[in-house]
């Protein structure tokens, strides 16, 4: 079995050398040490590693918190925090990045040993849940699109990449408004406006895919929230009522046709009335001459 990979960042050469030391006790794979934010980025993508202790402040111009930010972001690859210092600002700024721990120096094996099991069993729970969630939503027959803050495209599903055209993972980081187009985007710049404030209940719209084919779309949209109530994103789901919009489209076509007939037919009626009643009219004047 192959041993866990541990991608120490720490700046002081005393410390990391003793943090090294530390993992590799406990048999963790502890194949190289930096100390800046820009090496941990790069020996990341590098080495690939199961897990990143970082320390918060850096020397530099990246301090650990930005580093970490771009490893999980583009490699989803958890992040320790390291730190000597507690000021609540600083912890606050470290949240947003959503790390799955924090070890307070000075610390002792034990402490860094179990910290490193409970992350790394942590981020293998997450992933298992994430997979099962995507695959129920690839499963499911609508379309379904979530994107970050920035608008930027973090999943679609087949039913929503054949209804846009963006097929085969083409449609990954591209930004929203590239893949999901709207015929009316003024009226759609409102939808998006009031997303910020709530969600979006089944809003018809038309939506114009890649190949310029127009398709009739019932469009829900949500926020997506963590549990402290701040957005990280949002989530599109739409279906194709295409076939529903003709179909009514033709039934009021119909009715126009019946109601067009029922005037004609009621006048009609009306005629031979009339011209009953004058014939009577008439009948009745030449028996009295």
């Amino acid at each position: 079995m192959a041993k866990v990979k541990i991608l120490v960042v720490e700046d002081e050469y005393s410390q990391a050398e003793l943090i090294q030391d530390m993992l590799i006790n406990f048999e963790y794979d502890v194949p190289v040490v930096v100390p800046s934010g820009e090496e941990a980025i790069e020996k990341a993508e590098q080495t690939c590693p199961d897990l990143v202790l970082m320390d918060i402040t850096l020397k530099g111009e990246m301090d650990g918190i930005e580093a970490a930010k771009q490893i999980r972001d583009r490699y989803n690859i958890p992040v320790i925090y390291l730190t000597g210092h507690a000021e609540e600002d600083l912890l606050q700024r470290a949240k947003i990045t959503e790390p799955f721990g924090y070890i307070l120096k000075p610390f002792k094996a034990e402490e860094l040993h179990t910290t490193v099991e409970m992350s790394l069993y942590k981020h293998k729970k997450e992933n298992e849940l994430k997979s099962w969630v995507f695959t129920t939503l690839r499963c499911i027959g609508d379309g379904v699109i979530t994107i970050d803050k920035k608008g930027f495209i973090k999943f679609i599903n087949p039913v929503a990449e054949a209804l846009t055209g963006w097929e085969d993972g083409s449609a990954l980081g591209k930004d929203l408004t590239r893949v999901f187009k709207i015929k009316d985007k003024e009226t759609f710049k409102s939808a998006m406006k009031a997303l910020l404030k709530g969600d979006i209940d089944s809003l018809e719209k038309v939506l114009i895919s890649k190949v310029k084919t127009e398709i009739f779309i019932d469009l829900n949209a949500k926020p997506i929230r963590n549990d402290e109530g701040i957005t990280s994103g949002f989530v599109f789901i739409f279906k194709d009522i295409t076939e529903h919009k003709q179909t009514e489209s033709e039934l009021n076509e119909r009715l126009r046709e019946l109601e067009s007939f029922q005037r004609v037919t009621v006048g009609r009626e009306l005629r031979m009335i009339e011209l009953k009643e004058k014939i009577k009219d008439l009948e009745r004047q030449l028996k009295l001459k």
